[in-house]
């Protein structure tokens, strides 16, 4: 009996692994599973996406930037940036800051969240996230950032409308080894939710001050956070152990 046990978990560890991409070019067809490296696996969130970019930096962990995409017809409906070492931490990682858990240099997100352990002012484990909606999106929008370059290129390449608004999901993944951060953006217009284009972020409906006068965003940014506080519940401890990061739950139809 033990050994039908055995042969019954090896087999489900082999499928697991048989069945995870890996990123390998731009242009790249991918859904479910991918395996960035042997210490990251994400789920990615429902539907197809095509690979945009992949850009490695090297020295030191070896970071790399994976940028995806899903559109419908000239429309942008999400985008997902991740960033992953490709080799370990010994000693936990740096606290940095104007980022995800600083909420942006305080910039008062719809969400906002950060559980972590720290250890001689380096980051052993635990996560950041927040929650937010960007109405300002154009082709200058955070191009400092080779990776959104790249996006940019793509966007103009194929003919793409820029959405007048992108939610973000954002959120940095710790443990003393690993440290993944995730970007995904999507487009409320999927959700038939109307929006302004170019409007400042505190005058924006979508703003934390402003989106109660505002019930069907208000309802959309619930299910945002909801979507975010489930998908950290679900995945913090088995990515400490190495087990993929499962987006799955970022499915607003």
């Amino acid at each position: 009996m033990l050994k039908k046990i055995s042969i019954i978990f090896l087999t489900i560890l082999l499928a697991n692994s048989a069945y995870a991409q890996k990123i390998k070019h731009p242009g790249q067809e991918i859904s479910g599973l991918v395996k960035l490296s042997y210490m990251t696996k994400i789920n990615l969130p429902p539907g197809n996406w095509e690979v945009v970019s992949k850009n490695k930096v090297n020295g030191g962990v070896g970071w790399v930037d994976v940028s995806l995409i899903q559109t419908e017809g000239n429309k942008i409906k999400a985008i997902a940036i991740i960033q992953y070492p490709t080799n370990t931490s010994a000693y936990g990682w740096y606290k940095s800051s104007d980022d995800i858990c600083d909420d942006y240099s305080n910039q008062q997100s719809n969400f906002h969240q950060k559980k972590v352990k720290e250890n001689a002012g380096y980051i052993m484990s635990g996560f950041c996230a927040n929650v937010w909606t960007s109405n300002w999106i154009a082709a200058d929008s955070w191009d400092s950032w080779d990776t959104m370059e790249k996006i940019h290129t793509y966007i103009a390449n194929n003919n793409l409308n820029y959405p007048p608004a992108l939610t973000m999901l954002d959120s940095k993944w710790f443990s003393k080894e690993n440290l993944v951060t995730i970007y995904y953006m999507y487009n409320p217009e999927f959700n038939g939710l109307a929006t302004n284009a170019k409007v400042n972020f505190k005058k924006s409906d979508w703003h934390k001050y402003n989106i109660d006068k505002h019930p069907s965003k208000k309802l959309f940014i619930d299910k945002a956070v909801n979507m975010q506080n489930k998908t950290i519940l679900n995945s913090l401890k088995s990515f400490s152990k190495r087990k993929p990061i499962d987006l799955s739950l970022y499915d607003f139809e």
